[in-house]
Parts: structure tokens; sequence; C-alpha cells
């Protein structure tokens, strides 16, 4: 399920589009997908319980929402991440500001506040998923990615100007 961008932007599209043929469904991704891909995706998704069958190409998940944490398939989860960010990167040029919704912050942290801030991002992701669940009348898919990591080694000593 981690490997790849394709699972769970399937996952959440496939429902959205009952009766779609599978390449309706590639059709309607930003991302390169072919029909085949779509078919062999959908048919893990059932496999695995993901997705259950409803009827002729109609599909309903199975749970709300698919949270994966940091201990879960860490390589699998890596790969989606990078994967991800690449989608993130070119989505700055490729849509319009008013389609995209990009910020960011350059901050001096300590080990207690990088800790604290992960886990502000984990709160701020479910309580995203939340508002999402409000609503049951989806007509796209989205993603959004946090990003924090460190961009300089950590200084042993404090140095005055």
């Amino acid at each position: 399920y981690y490997e790849s961008w394709k699972y769970p932007v399937l996952r959440e599209l496939i429902p959205m589009m009952p009766g779609a043929t599978p390449r309706d469904v590639a059709d309607a991704c930003k991302e390169h997908v072919s029909a085949e891909e779509v078919r062999d995706v959908l048919n893990f998704l059932v496999k695995a319980g993901f997705l259950k069958k409803d009827g002729e190409k109609v599909y309903s998940q199975t749970e709300q929402t698919v949270i994966g944490s940091k201990e879960a398939l860490p390589i699998a989860i890596r790969a989606m991440h990078k994967e991800m960010a690449n989608m993130a990167a070119r989505a700055v040029d490729r849509y319009a500001p008013n389609e995209r919704y990009f910020t960011g912050v350059t901050l001096s942290v300590n080990q207690e506040a990088s800790e604290r801030i992960a886990k502000e991002l984990d709160a701020c992701c479910r309580k995203v998923l939340a508002i999402a669940n409000e609503y049951s009348d989806q007509d796209q898919v989205c993603r959004i990615n946090f990003q924090f990591f460190p961009v300089t080694d950590k200084i042993k000593e404090v140095r005055h100007a």
C-alpha cells in the first residue's frame, strides 16, 4: 500500500467514480497511471481489505482513513514519501496559486522543540482528516505533505558574532 502514490490516491478516487472503467479512473489522475495499473491496484485494494465491492464497478472504503506510522514498513513508506515530495515539487509550477496552497517556515530548534513540533504535525494531520471526514460529497483527491527536516548540522557550541 505504501510503495507508491497510486494506492492511497486510487483508494480515495475509485469510490467517487461508481461505474467508471479503469481507463476513466486513470484519466482522472493528474500523474500518469495506466488503465492496467489501475486494475492491478484495484485488485490489491479489494484483496487487502482497503476497498470492498458494492456492485458492478462500484466500490467503497472499508475504513474512512488509513494512517501509516514510522514503524510500519519504513522502506516502503520512505519510497512513497519521496514520490509525494516530487509530486509536490512539480505542483509548484503545474497548478495556479488558487489551486494549491504552499507555505513554509525556517526556524531554529533544540531536540525538545523538534519532538514537540513532530507531535503537533501528527495532531494537525489527524485534525485535517477529521475535517475531511465531516463531508460525504467529496469530488477530488488531494495530498498534504508535512516536511520537517534539518537543513544544518547540530551546532555543538553556541557562537556569538
